[in-house]
């Protein structure tokens, strides 16, 4: 999960100076994207158990 977060930081960079809206940002694409371990399923979906 660290490297998909990472994704949207630059090395080096930390989370301190980051606004909320963006940390709000950042998860709500990360827990919106399909895993194939969960069937292809979001998080959000196996969470909340929405089809």
């Amino acid at each position: 999960m660290n490297v998909l977060i990472r994704q949207h930081l630059p090395n080096g960079k930390g989370f301190d100076p980051l606004a909320q809206d963006d940390i709000q940002c950042i998860m709500d694409k990360r827990n919106n994207r399909s895993r194939r371990c969960l069937g292809f399923k979001t998080p959000n979906q196996a969470l909340f158990g929405i089809n």
